[in-house]
């Protein structure tokens, strides 16, 4: 499989390094929409109770869906996704990508052959588990009538999809893309809305059989307004940018492998557990995370100001990417000199320097700057509010699913409207109505509804600071709530 892997990145950067602008195949505005196939598999593995599959942020959706399907959560799929979640680790992208490997439900056949098993997809796969999983995906669209809970939605789908188009229409995504990494490839960009995920999303590739790529930014939803549609605040464009430059990025890590094994055996260490938070599980997944974050701060840097750009690069490096600062200046020396390096592929070779050079010094950096963080945590935290409580209890294992809020007690009155609740790589509850202080603002209360055998867990604000401040503004410093509800 491993060099079927090669054999698919040099046949990638082959098919990008054509400098032909005929063969732009992607329009400008690029298609939004939602996807009977990412919407299906997305359902089967939130019946299955996988944890970044049960984050939808659209109550009312959520609940018609769970009501529909009540009757098929121990489906033949829905058992066969359990174990392969448990045997396989079938999880978090996986599911996506053989999505965009067969046609619509509930046919679901194979867009390219499996067998053997196409390099574009996803290796915790195999030939004959994906062929199983497709052969009772089929019995349960169908016994289901998948399809018709799914076209009972299309006006919904639909003013969503317009919404983040018009959000779109002002952007240079496309372009930006072709010119920074130099390509002009026969390709397709393709934005999906995966309305049960929440705040997951995922940037895979699929290969059609001409050869034409499809780059893919398939997007949670996160976010409503009151009228329960989808909600696409205009930072949404950073998480696109972030997913389409994994179909860039992910190939040329892939293929400079070897010379970057070093270092990344010396670095993932020493961040490992920030980096297993976010279910980055080795070195090789954090150099793709490091490559597509500092490209989507320069993404920022270049449509919205430089002046954005230190919030942004603090915030990664304290969430575990200590490198990304100095990776960002090493971009200027492409950015200075396109005539030498006409293509970003051309430049990876500097890049694998520079995290051989900073594997060199790593310890020492990353103490740097984890002294100079706390000297200034316990600065700001002397002025700093404080949590006295949190209901239910944190660290609590026996919750019961009934209770209805997340309470919070603070020691000082805080500023109304203002709070910022930020992932932890584990579940967040979903909120259940409307987020409010007490008169005093001394407690906030946070609605939610609760699922059964959930590890939940966020943060109140993040290491940089967040929407939490008390009435002068003083910020709370990050305080990490978790908790799990009982078993059914």
């Amino acid at each position: 499989m491993k060099n079927q892997r090669r054999i698919f990145t040099l046949f990638f950067l082959i098919s990008l390094l054509a400098i032909s602008s005929s063969t732009l195949a992607s329009p400008a505005i690029i298609p939004v929409t939602v996807d009977p196939r990412i919407e299906l598999f997305s359902l089967i593995f939130r019946l299955a109770g996988n944890q970044e599959y049960i984050q939808c942020k659209i109550p009312s959706y959520a609940a018609e869906a769970d009501s529909v399907f009540h009757d098929y959560r121990d489906h033949a799929v829905v058992e066969l996704a359990r174990l392969l979640r448990q045997n396989h680790g079938i999880s978090y992208n996986a599911p996506m990508e053989l999505a965009l490997h067969v046609t619509d439900p509930p046919g679901l056949q194979e867009r390219v052959p499996f067998d053997p098993l196409p390099v574009s997809l996803d290796n915790r796969w195999t030939t004959a588990e994906a062929g199983k999983f497709l052969v009772e995906a089929r019995k349960f669209a169908k016994e289901s009538d998948y399809m018709g809970f799914f076209t009972t939605h299309n006006d919904w789908f639909v003013q969503a999809q317009n919404r983040l188009s018009l959000l779109l229409a002002s952007t240079d995504i496309v372009p930006w893309f072709a010119e920074y990494f130099g390509v002009r490839s026969p390709a397709e960009f393709r934005i999906e809305l995966a309305m049960f995920n929440g705040g997951h999303s995922y940037g895979p590739s699929f290969i059609q059989p001409d050869g034409l790529i499809e780059f893919h930014s398939i997007l949670g939803v996160w976010q409503v307004d009151a009228q329960n549609l989808p909600d696409f605040p205009e930072k949404v464009i950073h998480t696109i940018v972030h997913e389409f430059s994994h179909s860039f990025i992910n190939p040329l890590v892939d293929d400079h492998e070897k010379a970057l094994e070093s270092a990344g055996q010396a670095l993932y260490p020493l961040v490992a557990e920030k980096m297993k938070s976010k279910a980055y599980g080795n070195w090789q997944t954090m150099f793709y995370e490091s490559l597509v974050r500092v490209m989507t701060i320069k993404w920022i840097s270049d449509t919205a100001g430089e002046d954005k750009v230190s919030r942004h690069l603090e915030h990664q490096q304290r969430i575990g990417f200590y490198w990304i600062s100095e990776l960002f200046e090493v971009l200027a020396e492409y950015e200075n000199n396109r005539d030498q390096y006409q293509t970003f592929e051309q430049f990876m070779p500097v890049v694998v320097g520079f995290f051989s050079d900073y594997a060199a010094v790593a310890e020492a950096s990353i103490a740097t700057l984890e002294n100079e963080w706390t000297a200034e945590a316990l600065e700001k935290g002397a002025k700093a509010p404080s949590v006295l409580s949190v209901n239910p209890p944190n660290g609590a294992v026996d919750v019961d699913t009934s209770c209805p809020a997340v309470i919070i007690t603070f020691d000082r009155p805080m500023k109304d409207k203002s709070w910022s609740v930020m992932s932890t790589g584990q579940p967040i509850p979903e909120v259940a109505g409307m987020v409010s202080y007490n008169d005093d603002r001394t407690v906030l209360t946070i609605p939610v509804a609760l699922v059964a055998g959930v590890s939940y867990g966020f943060a109140l604000n993040s290491p940089t600071g967040g929407g939490f401040m008390d009435e002068n503004g003083n910020e709370l410093s990050e305080y990490l709530v978790s908790f799990r509800t009982r078993d059914e």
